[in-house]
């Protein structure tokens, strides 16, 4: 029973992108918004 979690573990350690790569666009966005309401840059 918990080797379908534990294969997801390691599979997510050995290549996350699959799973931040989908994300990315979405979070640059956001954080362009943080940044310009608050002045903030990187």
């Amino acid at each position: 029973m918990l080797v379908p979690v534990v294969t997801l573990i390691v599979w997510i350690g050995v290549y996350p992108a699959a799973f931040t790569g989908k994300t990315e666009t979405t979070v640059e966005a956001l954080i362009a918004q943080v940044e310009a309401k608050t002045g903030m840059n990187r």
